[in-house]
C-alpha cells in the first residue's frame, strides 16, 4: 500500500492496493505515526512562536532596559548640574553673605567712629568753655597785674 504524497500532510491519504486486516492495521499505524507527526509540527511550531516570542520579548525587554538606562543617565545628568548650579549658588550666597557681615562691620565702625566723633566735640566744647572761663580769668590776672605795676611804679 502506498501513499499518495507522504510529505504534505494537508492532502488526503488514498490508499491504492487492496485491503486486509494487517494492511489495515499496518495503514492505521501509518496514520497514527503521521497524525503525531502532524501535531509534533504543530506543537514545535507553537514551540517556535512561543521561542520567538520570548526572543521577542527578551529583546523587547532588553528594549525597555536600555531605554531606562538611557533615561537614568539623563536624569543623572541633569541631577549632577542641578548640584553643580545649587553648589554655585551657595557659593554666591555665602560670599554674599561674607559681604554683608562686612558692611555690618562698617557700618558698627562707622556708628562707634560717629558716637566717638560727637564725644569728642562735646569734650571740645567743654574745654573751650573751660579755655575761655581761663582766658577771662588769665586776663582779669594780667589787667589786675598791670594795675599794680602801674600803682608801684607811681609809688
Amino acid at each position: 500500500m502506498k501513499f499518495f504524497n507522504k510529505n504534505n500532510l494537508d492532502f488526503p491519504l488514498i490508499l491504492k492496493d487492496e485491503v486486509t486486516p494487517s494492511v489495515l492495521k499496518n495503514e492505521i499505524l501509518k496514520i497514527n505515526k503521521l497524525i503525531k507527526h502532524r501535531y509534533l509540527i504543530i506543537k514545535l511550531k507553537n514551540i517556535v512562536k512561543k521561542d520567538n516570542n520570548s526572543i521577542k520579548n527578551f529583546l523587547d525587554i532588553k528594549k525597555s532596559v536600555l531605554q531606562i538606562e538611557k533615561k537614568a543617565k539623563e536624569q543623572t545628568l541633569e541631577i549632577s548640574k542641578s548640584i553643580n548650579i545649587k553648589n554655585h549658588e551657595i557659593k554666591k550666597l555665602s560670599n554674599e553673605k561674607i559681604l554683608l557681615d562686612q558692611n555690618k562691620i562698617r557700618i558698627d565702625i562707622l556708628e562707634n567712629q560717629k558716637m566717638l566723633i560727637e564725644s569728642y566735640k562735646k569734650n571740645n566744647n567743654e574745654l573751650k568753655k573751660k579755655f575761655e572761663n581761663i582766658s577771662l580769668s588769665n586776663n582779669k590776672f594780667l589787667i589786675n597785674n598791670n594795675e599794680l605795676k602801674n600803682i608801684k611804679s607811681l609809688y
